[in-house]
């Protein structure tokens, strides 16, 4: 399996502003990465939109585990599946921030959402 590019874009909240359909590429890994000088772990996936350029997605739980619903655990599944972009505001320690989440499609519907995002 080819090497995630980490020098590429990022998907970010403009992307889900726009509600934008991702295509998985290729499946999550798991990547060390320093935030506010604290060392995290990060779900990434390099995923296509629909103008076919590619670009690194950094999941969140949620998004993670509803993928996980859909398309099972094992990631390597996800290859060629897609989810659209959505955003929400959130609380997120003690404050309100923009958040960026998937929505998985089923023959290029979103699926009804189970649980509160």
């Amino acid at each position: 399996m080819p090497e995630l590019d980490l020098g590429g874009d990022y998907v970010n909240l403009e992307d889900a502003k726009n509600r934008l359909t991702l295509t998985i590429m290729q499946p999550h890994k798991v990547v060390e990465k320093e935030f506010k000088g604290e060392k995290t772990q990060r779900n990434e996936m390099l995923v296509e939109l629909p103008n076919k350029k590619q670009k690194i997605w950094s999941a969140n739980k949620i998004s993670l585990r509803e993928i996980g619903k859909h398309f099972g655990t094992n990631s390597d599944l996800w290859v060629g599946k897609q989810v659209q972009l959505a955003a929400m505001r959130m609380p997120i320690k003690g404050s309100m921030v923009d958040v960026v989440y998937a929505i998985p499609m089923v023959n290029g519907v979103p699926v009804e959402r189970v649980g509160s995002f």
